[in-house]
């Protein structure tokens, strides 16, 4: 994985790391849960101890009160802590649980101080203000948020995450696509389809599942039907990514996946 010794991932979470200064990304370091997870089934205690390194990083550049001094802290962040939540509820579940219980911890304690932070009114507020257009961001942060109500045992993160969850899943339009940035992107709505699945499997109640369950299924057939017979993905419409898509971080086209 491109981190360096330390567990920052990426070209300029790297020169961040190196000078204390200039642009960094928070959302980089959500690669580590993939290491973590892919550990624990592979029985691959290196690759856990690489990917909690990762996310050892980020957690580390909070601040005092929770939040994280990169772009976007609020989106980000957010995507950088359902990542972290999953994880750890992963790796807590595990046969690795004692090895790691000491890392564990440390890192519960900083997301939920993050999670704290995250849902104050005065930076919820704003920040799905900015999220408005994107639908995927709905289930992005339901998830982030359920998921670490169900690690830290916190009843009112649960509940805060099934609002914003009830907000994703009214957006959906009749045809069963989830509103991008004024149109449809296959690629967030994918990503959107994601989370939801995760909340779904991991956080939902019985009342919540039957709604999130015709949303996914909706959503998964609209999306079906943006294959094309050689495989590829029809994304002549996309609002966001594709040839006429988005820069990410401003150093990147954000391509079709």
């Amino acid at each position: 994985m491109n981190s360096n010794s330390r567990g920052a991932y990426g070209e300029k979470n790297q020169e961040y790391d190196t000078a204390k200064k200039g642009p960094w990304f928070i959302d980089y370091q959500k690669v580590g849960a993939d290491a973590v997870v892919a550990g624990i089934y592979k029985e691959d205690t290196a690759a856990i101890d690489r990917g909690l390194k990762i996310i050892g990083w980020g957690l580390a550049q909070q601040q005092q009160d929770g939040s994280f001094s990169s772009e976007d802290p609020y989106h980000n962040g957010l995507l950088f802590l359902e990542s972290v939540s999953r994880a750890l509820l992963h790796l807590e579940s595990s046969q690795y649980q004692p090895r790691f219980a000491k890392e564990i911890e440390s890192a519960k304690a900083r997301l939920r101080l993050s999670i704290e932070w995250l849902i104050k009114p005065e930076i919820e507020a704003p920040g799905l203000t900015k999220d408005e257009p994107y639908t995927h961001r709905y289930f992005v942060n339901a998830s982030a948020i359920g998921i670490a109500g169900v690690l830290l045992k916190r009843a009112d993160f649960i509940e805060h995450s099934k609002n914003l969850l009830r907000t994703g899943i009214a957006r959906q339009c009749e045809d069963g696509s989830n509103p991008e940035k004024g149109g449809t992107d296959t690629s967030y709505h994918a990503l959107g389809l994601l989370m939801a699945a995760r909340y779904y499997s991991i956080v939902a109640d019985e009342e919540l599942r039957k709604p999130l369950k015709k949303m996914g299924e909706l959503g998964s057939q609209w999306l079906a039907e943006k294959v094309l017979e050689n495989g590829a993905i029809n994304s002549e419409k996309n609002t966001r990514t594709g040839s006429k898509g988005e820069m990410r971080h401003g150093t990147e086209l954000k391509t079709v996946t």
